[in-house]
């Protein structure tokens, strides 16, 4: 394949996994409130970042700048940012393996193929998960400036890069890999010194940072513990049947420089399998690669590295072996198959988004009701995942331009959210945090009870979803948004309950 038609293919794959981000119009999940700070020029709901993530911080602060600068809105730089980075990993990824991993062409533009159509990129809906994809980009070109002799520049990008904190297990496996392929006779000695040396400094480092820094007071309780004591076992008994599959072939190859090689490789392989996942399973979090209707897939940002050398390694075998056309066809399934594993993703955050718009449409057809409490059950569907009480402040915002009010949490569907569940919920906020719920303005206890009512609405979406929310159209499922007079009240009191400012 020429050239030309390999950029316009890496084009079209880039296209399909990845356009619908630029379609978001709003945040999701955790950044809603984030959002707000946008809203309102008022870096308080940025304030925690700063004091404890502050390259995250900043990243809030220059994208509220430009937005100012350039009329763009900040949701599409952040979007356009995390295409851009994906993108990124991409290209470095295609680096990497020409001349980390010494891949042919072929072998290696397959591998960064798979990297952009890799199927956990529809997190990136969300603004809270930009940084992380942000900093892998950095740490990849890091990797690489190094392998070009640019120490400077590389170690100013890596030590930037460390702000995602898991790259302090990725980079051993890095420097293990370093290891492996160059590792030999005459040098052994120097290399177990290096590697040792560094793994040293590398574990002083992180250590200083886990004691007197912020991982712990980052994202989800960053503490140390055996929950995920299966994962553990899990990848080892993976890697036993790589490995054994790995002997087998090995036997295999008559040359014995390319044996070597795929050895190493294979070696390197299983390193960085395991190094991009055990920062995750050592403080007890999933490796949920198929978890699309939530954001947990972003534990898995990693292994976009090893699943691109596997990928290079399978087809520098399959070329061996069988004609191009064969392992194009095979190509062409793998990355048909990875699409739909993402759209599967988008589909989800696609109703998630349509959901809280129908919300806001619907609102706008209503009078505002008392600042209080307010309920939305929801009447024939399932609300979205992830949706939560903020999302749902935030459709009211947009309605009448007021945080007047305490929503339920929909992600906690466990609770039925009655006049006392929502009393419950909101009872020891602190003024920050109603604030930072989006309920800054509530200034009484009156609970109001909405009936959504939708007409095929499914809660995992459809492809065709994205279409619905670009033109902002939703009669499809007939939405209706029915206050319930009946289970309101004025006033909480009235039913022997305290409420948050009472």
């Amino acid at each position: 394949m020429k050239r030309k038609h390999i950029y316009w293919l890496t084009a079209a794959i880039a296209v399909a996994s990845l356009f619908p981000l630029l379609l978001v119009k709003m945040e999701t999940w955790d950044f809603v409130n984030k959002e707000m700070g946008y809203l309102r020029q008022d870096p308080f709901y940025f304030q925690s970042f700063k004091d404890h993530y502050y390259l995250r911080y900043l990243l809030l602060i220059w994208t509220g700048k430009i937005s100012l600068l350039t009329s763009i809105p900040t949701k599409t730089i952040t979007s356009l940012l995390a295409v851009a980075s994906v993108l990124g990993i991409g290209r470095e990824s295609f680096v990497l393996l020409r001349n980390t991993f010494r891949f042919d062409y072929a072998p290696a533009i397959v591998g960064a193929w798979l990297v952009l159509a890799f199927p956990v990129w529809h997190t990136l809906v969300s603004g809270a998960v930009l940084s992380y994809i942000v900093l892998l980009w950095i740490f990849l070109a890091s990797v690489n400036q190094w392998q070009k002799k640019r120490r400077i520049l590389a170690a100013c990008l890596f030590i930037v890069s460390l702000s995602y904190h898991s790259l302090f297990a990725l980079v051993v496996g890095f420097a293990c890999c370093d290891f492996v392929l160059t590792v030999n006779r005459p040098n052994a000695r120097r290399k177990i010194l290096s590697i040792m040396a560094f793994g040293a400094v590398m574990l002083a480092w992180f250590t200083v940072v886990y004691l007197y820094g912020d991982i712990r007071s980052s994202g989800t309780d960053n503490n140390f513990n055996f929950d995920r004591l299966r994962s553990f076992l899990n990848y080892g008994i993976m890697a036993c049947v790589i490995g054994a599959g790995a002997f087998f072939t090995a036997t295999r190859i008559s040359d014995p420089q390319r044996r070597e090689t795929f050895i190493r490789r294979v070696l390197c392989l299983l390193i960085l399998g395991f190094f991009s996942g055990v920062a995750y399973w050592a403080v007890g979090k999933p490796m949920r690669f198929f978890a699309f209707g939530s954001y947990t897939a972003r534990h898995t940002y990693l292994t976009c590295i090893p699943f691109a050398l596997g990928a290079a390694m399978a087809v520098d075998l399959a070329l061996q072996k069988f004609s191009a056309r064969a392992v194009s066809s095979g190509v062409a399934f793998v990355l048909v198959a990875l699409l739909v594993l993402q759209h599967q993703g988008m589909s989800h955050k696609a109703a998630e988004l349509i959901y809280r718009d129908v919300l806001t449409q619907e609102f706008e057809k209503t009078d505002a009701p008392p600042s209080g409490y307010v309920a939305v059950f929801p009447v024939g569907f399932k609300q979205p995942r992830h949706v939560h009480e903020i999302g749902l402040a935030m459709s009211m915002y947009r309605a009448y331009g007021r945080t007047a009010w305490m929503l339920n949490d929909p992600f906690k569907r466990h609770i039925v959210p009655t006049p006392d569940k929502m009393v419950a919920m909101y009872k020891n906020y602190s003024p920050d945090i109603m604030k930072g719920a989006l309920g800054d303005e509530v200034s009484g206890d009156a609970y109001t009870k909405y009936d959504l009512h939708l007409d095929g609405f499914h809660q995992e979406g459809r492809f065709w979803y994205w279409w619905y929310y670009a033109v902002g159209d939703y009669s499809a499922f007939n939405p209706r948004l029915v206050k319930d007079d009946a289970k309101s009240t004025r006033s909480v009191r009235s039913l022997g309950l305290t409420g948050w400012n009472s």
